[in-house]
């Protein structure tokens, strides 16, 4: 309760409480964005920035109390977004006008991206820890026969990218210039292209989709698979990643299938109903590698 209401509900209070206790202090409109020198300029009605952050995070919010799951990127979200808006309020405080606003350098900024990893880990953190599903040490099977032949399908969202990539990009519209609303829209596009993504096993193998990404794996590449807990820290954050001996497509926290391959190396994708998806993969990959499964042996 207190990982998906409490901490969030604070975060809340923190954005809109001093917004509407400094209002009087702050000038009409404020500043809110700053040049590469540290300069603002672009400006906005401080209620309508405030407002904006708080339902940016009210709909992060919402992902959160759906799934647990999301806590990483939800509280790395809140991070970045409650110390960006302190940082604009104190950047505001007594400016007689938002031209005259005290400049946010590189230290700022550092910053805050600060504050969102440390969000991210606190989320991961208190986020309640999955068994691991093949903690007995056998592998999952799905129990196909010999002559049975099966097809599974299965996504994984982030309901919390979903909702705020679109904000993100009405919110630079409206606060910033062409070149911050260009920017903005790039990345609400890019954001939802990516923020999704299926799996399929079936008997010509597995196959998995992000956007206009592909990844093909043959039964003669694979030699287990098995579900585990997923944590996107571990494999440098969301989005296709890749690492010394592994490869992930991670969108969300949480359940994911783990395929070994043959080569040594590993291939990770974040998917509802994981263990199912492995138990089949197990299924086919014994069924080709046995003496009577065709190509393998």
């Amino acid at each position: 309760m207190i990982l998906r209401y409490g901490v969030p509900a604070v975060v809340l209070v923190a954005i809109v409480g001093p917004a509407l206790v400094l209002a009087p202090r702050l000038p009409d409109p404020i500043a809110v964005h700053w040049a590469w020198g540290g300069v603002p300029n672009g400006h906005a009605p401080w209620w309508l920035v405030t407002a904006g952050a708080a339902v940016f995070w009210v709909v992060a919010w919402a992902a959160l109390a759906r799934t647990a799951s999301a806590a990483s990127g939800v509280y790395g979200l809140g991070g970045v977004l409650l110390t960006a808006h302190s940082v604009g309020l104190w950047a505001n405080l007594d400016a007689p006008s938002w031209e005259r606003a005290r400049h946010v350098g590189w230290a700022l900024a550092l910053g805050i991206v600060a504050v969102g990893l440390a969000g991210a880990a606190a989320g991961w953190l208190l986020a309640p820890a999955k068994p691991a599903e093949t903690a007995s040490g056998l592998a999952p099977t799905a129990g196909l026969g010999e002559s049975e032949q099966a097809v599974w399908s299965g996504t994984a969202h982030n309901f919390a990218l979903i909702a705020v990539a679109p904000l993100a990009a009405a919110l630079a519209a409206v606060l910033g210039s062409t070149h911050v609303w260009l920017a903005g829209l790039l990345v609400a596009v890019a954001t939802l292209m990516f923020s999704s993504v299926r799996v399929l096993v079936g008997p010509a193998g597995v196959r998995v989709r992000i956007g206009p990404l592909r990844r093909n794996l043959a039964y003669d590449e694979i030699a287990e698979a098995r579900a585990d807990r997923i944590v996107p820290l571990a494999y440098g954050g969301w989005g296709w990643r890749r690492r010394p001996g592994r490869s992930a497509v991670v969108v969300r926290a949480g359940d994911g299938l783990v395929l070994r391959l043959r080569s040594g190396r590993t291939f990770v994708v974040t998917v509802d109903g994981a263990r199912t998806a492995a138990g089949l993969v197990n299924d086919y990959v014994a069924r080709h590698h046995s003496p009577a499964g065709g190509r393998g042996g």
